[in-house]
């Protein structure tokens, strides 16, 4: 049996079981006291009870060692990527048919506090000051107090520059990233952080955060930033839109490093994990 972070209590099946992340330990105000609560409960069974514990980065990894985890059980398999190529006439195009702006720095997740949105459409709004052109693209489903970020739109005045369309489909997502100008990713805290990778995919320059997972998954191919730095994030973003030399080497880079990333790996990195937890199981190991 293969699982996420909450596990079925009542299996007797070996099992082998994903955490993405720990953020409910780093950050429990983003979530609330009964999900702390079935998160935490979860975490101590898994300790116990899964055969193996695959982790999508080296940061959740080193978390769950720090918890207690023993290390024989833990094994490092990150996500994937689907590799696309886009032509500048690629772009455009898109840009058309999707009746998105001509200049635009884009994120794509949940529209939520964890991901740092009100803090990147304040950073966004000193751009704006300064005369660049761009709009800000904020695509995701609404997240758990999605209210602020209105606030921080409503507060810089900024709401004809911030463009919110919402949950963008999976096979359309490509699309939005590769006319992006930038894709700016300040979440405070990630287990892996795919969007991210997405980005680097194809071929869109990446601002991302400092922390947690999304250093190993950026690699060297985009800025990072403190995501508590709102001057900073503002300054990395400005930097990639007025230097053209450093957003072009941002661009060859990006694909580079997610061709690091494939989901042949991740799925041979799950069947060595059912074939380990199926030989324990058959000699009488841990279930």
């Amino acid at each position: 049996m293969h699982c996420t972070t909450l596990i079925p209590l009542a299996t007797k099946r070996p099992m082998v079981a994903t955490v993405h992340d720990v953020a409910f330990l780093h950050y429990p105000e983003f979530f609330t006291r009964r999900g702390n609560r079935v998160f935490r409960r979860s975490v101590v069974a898994l300790k116990s009870r899964a055969a193996k514990v695959l982790c999508s980065s080296s940061a959740t990894l080193n978390d769950l060692r720090d918890l207690g985890f023993s290390e024989e059980r833990l094994r490092f398999v990150p996500l994937g990527v689907r590799h696309v190529e886009v032509t500048d006439e690629d772009r455009a195009r898109v840009r058309e048919k999707l009746s998105l702006p001509s200049d635009y720095l884009l994120f794509v997740g949940t529209l939520e506090p964890r991901k740092n949105v009100d803090r990147l459409v304040r950073a966004f709004a000193r751009l704006v000051r300064d005369g660049l052109p761009h709009s800000l693209v904020l695509a995701g489903g609404r997240g758990w107090d999605y209210a602020a970020i209105d606030r921080a739109v409503a507060d810089e005045g900024i709401g004809h520059r911030v463009i919110i369309p919402g949950y963008v489909r999976r096979e359309d997502q490509p699309l939005w990233y590769s006319a992006a100008d930038l894709f700016t990713y300040p979440s405070q805290y990630e287990g892996f952080g795919l969007p991210v990778l997405e980005a680097l995919a194809c071929g869109t320059p990446v601002v991302t955060s400092n922390s947690s997972s999304l250093p190993e998954v950026v690699g060297r191919a985009g800025l990072v930033i403190d995501p508590s730095d709102e001057s900073s994030l503002a300054e990395a973003m400005r930097s990639v839109l007025t230097d053209g030399t450093l957003a072009a080497r941002l661009r060859d880079a990006g694909p580079v490093q997610a061709a690091q990333f494939s989901w042949a790996r991740s799925a041979a990195g799950c069947v060595r994990a059912y074939r380990e937890a199926a030989a324990d199981a058959s000699q009488g190991g841990r279930a």
